[in-house]
């Protein structure tokens, strides 16, 4: 048995078939695509905005307006804060939990003390909840990854009593 294998026409009489739709001059399609472009732009300063406003209050810190932004901050503060956030599943609380034993597997001590004093300064966790993690992770993770977080927590907790 032999195979035939198929190959689009080509050649110089050949034309490729013309895509549905009505015709539209190429002034009304730049025009479209000028609004389009305009659209997508205000949309992706309305998320910048609103990844602003949740990152202040997921970690409890000041947040530099979005025009000062660099693009790679502008995508991050967008997907993680104004969409990954908000998700609704998961509470603030819950979400706060992962993060904070994502942040000690990675050894990020830095971050780990941002979240957990936001943690402590919303209401998220208490003193003694905060104190437990370490507890716990330790089993998980190995001692040796968990041994500054709770000198992390009690000077999180001495800013905040201050």
């Amino acid at each position: 048995m032999s195979l035939k294998i198929l190959t689009p026409p080509t050649g110089p009489r050949y034309r490729p078939p013309q895509l549905a739709g009505p015709k539209v001059s190429k002034g009304l399609k730049a025009k479209a695509v000028r609004e389009m472009l305009v659209s997508l732009e205000a949309e992706m300063d309305r998320r910048a905005k609103l990844g602003r406003e949740v990152a202040k209050e997921i970690l409890q810190l000041p947040v530099a307006e979005p025009e000062e932004w660099p693009d790679y901050v502008k995508m991050s503060m967008t997907q993680l804060f104004a969409e990954t956030w908000t998700l609704p599943a998961l509470s603030t609380r819950d979400k706060r939990l992962l993060v904070l034993g994502a942040l000690t597997v990675l050894g990020r001590d830095n971050k780990y003390a941002v979240y957990i004093e936001a943690a402590l300064r919303t209401g998220d966790l208490t003193a003694e909840q905060a104190h437990e993690i370490p507890q716990l992770l330790a089993h998980y993770v190995g001692q040796p990854m968990v041994s500054d977080l709770v000198g992390i927590t009690d000077a999180a907790l001495a800013r905040i009593n201050g």
